[in-house]
């Protein structure tokens, strides 16, 4: 994710992780508010990118991507 150090988010008890692999991971929970709240905060740790893409995307988002300054004219 681009940080020297480790970044640590405590996980609420009613939420479970299941890795996928080195990218991708899926969380699941009953409860939906805190579900929601935890995937927000680890958004927050990489926001996506308007122009490359690159960030932590939820649920199969799709970004529209603006167009650089180098292609724009």
């Amino acid at each position: 994710m681009g940080y020297t150090q480790k970044k640590v988010i405590p996980l609420p008890a009613t939420v479970n992780v299941r890795v996928r692999n080195r990218y991708n991971f899926e969380l699941t929970g009953i409860d939906s508010t805190r579900l929601r709240v935890l995937s927000l905060n680890i958004r927050s740790l990489r926001s996506p990118n308007k122009y490359t893409g690159k960030g932590i995307l939820l649920n199969k988002e799709v970004l529209n991507l603006k167009q650089g300054k180098k292609t724009q004219y």
